[in-house]
C-alpha cells in the first residue's frame, strides 16, 4: 500500500482500514465532465477530460484507492445518472414550459381578438 497513514485524524477516510467505496465518485465525476463536453461539442475541453479521465483511473489504482470494480462501476453508474438526468431534464423543462404555454394560448385566443374589435 501506498499510503498508509497521513498522521492525522480524518473523518471521512478510515486509513487503517479498507479505503474502497463502491462505486468511485472520482472516476464517476470525471466521466460526467467528459460525458457533458461531448454534447456541448466543446473539442479542447472534451479531449481534457478524456485525459484527466484516464489519468484518475491509473492514479486510483496505482495508489490503491480504489479496486478495479470500483472504477468500472463508477465508469457504468455515471453513465447511467447521467442518461436518467437528462430524460429527468427534459420532462422538467415540458412541465415548466406549461404556465408558458397556457399565458401563449389565452393571450392569442382572447387577447388579438380584442384587438381586432
Amino acid at each position: 500500500m501506498v499510503w498508509r497513514s497521513p498522521g492525522f485524524f480524518s473523518f471521512t477516510v478510515p486509513y487503517d482500514h479498507t479505503r474502497d467505496f463502491f462505486y468511485s465518485g472520482h472516476t464517476g465525476t470525471l466521466t460526467i465532465i467528459f460525458l457533458e463536453m461531448i454534447m456541448l461539442n466543446i473539442k479542447p475541453l472534451f479531449i481534457m477530460a478524456f485525459v484527466s479521465l484516464i489519468f484518475m483511473m491509473n492514479l486510483l489504482l496505482i495508489t490503491e484507492v480504489h479496486y478495479t470494480a470500483d472504477i468500472i462501476g463508477g465508469i457504468v453508474f455515471s453513465v447511467w445518472f447521467y442518461r436518467t438526468a437528462i430524460r429527468i431534464t427534459l420532462y422538467a423543462d415540458k412541465l415548466l414550459s406549461l404556465p408558458y404555454f397556457i399565458v401563449k394560448w389565452i393571450y392569442d385566443n382572447k387577447c388579438k381578438e380584442e384587438e381586432v374589435e
